[in-house]
């Protein structure tokens, strides 16, 4: 008897962004939408095929990948201000766009961590009073 998986489901919060994004990073295969509603996407790496559906994504889940050469450099460099590249196909701009936000959140959250520092905290009647302005 010979059993093999066909296909690997694989759950994501938006499921054709997330084959795209992996299709970009191997370099591999095309993303197709699948399903009676359309609302489930494979993605072929050779066999088995992974099946994005939405999700909740909870715990995570591994799925590892044999490739026969790197998929990009040991440094990881992101944002749109990128010296170079991160592997032969660049990096997604919507990822890109993603740490770029996350990055000026950070700077944002330790500019403020620096003026308490200086400061003292905004007062929470200030902050109670400028809350009930903003609808």
């Amino acid at each position: 008897m010979s059993v093999s998986i066909d296909p690997v489901g694989v759950p994501a919060a938006v499921p054709e962004a997330a084959g795209r994004f992996l299709a970009e990073i191997l370099g591999v295969g095309t993303v197709e939408p699948v399903g009676p509603d359309g609302d489930m996407f494979n993605l072929s790496v050779g066999q088995p095929v992974l099946t994005f559906v939405a999700a909740p994504v909870r715990d995570g889940h591994h799925i590892a990948f044999r490739v026969d050469e790197p998929l990009s450099p040991p440094q990881l460099i992101v944002g749109n201000s990128l010296p170079t590249p991160v592997g032969g196909r660049g990096l997604s701009g919507f990822v890109a766009r993603a740490v770029d936000h996350e990055l000026e959140r950070d700077a944002l959250a330790r500019y403020l961590g620096d003026l308490n520092a200086e400061f003292g905290p905004v007062a929470a009647e200030l902050v109670e009073a400028y809350n009930a302005l903003w609808p």
